[in-house]
């Protein structure tokens, strides 16, 4: 994707690139601009109701919502993507932003760019639900802020391996 994918809604469900049931989202290279707006609930840059496989994010992915910004969200399966080197963006101005929530396991390649959630409330970089965090080098930023309950740069319920960090996790 070299160009521009926008959704925007006014009240609820905005998504750049969505499936539903058993479908599953596969791209390669983001050097383009995925956004998704929602002036209310839900909004997602890339949502899947399986996996999601993508290669290197060059380019940005962005959500924005009152409520449940994700930059990419797999509801059932598993997120993969290649290097991030451009920006991963979810921001709520009320509860719930994730950069990338997956039900089982993320995984990325080296993180030279930016993950980057900001909330009222709850707050996650990366989160995964039932499976584990894994990630190349950090040599970026990964930034959670939450004005008042829960920030998490990274987030698991099982094991979190990350490659070197010479970046910043805050």
């Amino acid at each position: 994707t070299d160009g521009i994918i926008q959704a925007r809604v006014g009240i609820n469900g905005a998504y750049g690139l969505y499936t539903n049931e058993t479908g599953t989202i596969t791209a390669g290279k983001i050097n383009g601009i995925i956004s998704a707006i929602a002036g209310k609930n839900l909004a997602a840059g890339l949502y899947a109701n399986q996996s999601i496989t993508i290669g290197d994010v060059n380019g940005t992915i962005s959500a924005s919502a009152n409520s449940n910004a994700y930059g990419l969200r797999s509801l059932d399966d598993s997120i993969t993507t290649g290097a991030i080197n451009g920006t991963i963006s979810a921001i709520a101005t009320g509860d719930s932003a994730f950069g990338i929530y997956a039900n089982n396991s993320i995984i990325t390649g080296d993180v030279n760019g930016t993950i980057e959630t900001s909330a009222y409330s709850n707050a996650y970089s990366l989160r995964t639900y039932a499976g584990s965090i894994k990630t190349g080098l950090i040599d970026g930023i990964i930034s959670a802020v939450a004005d008042t309950n829960s920030a998490y740069g990274l987030y698991s319920n099982t094991t979190i391996s990350a490659g070197n960090i010479h970046g910043a996790i805050s």
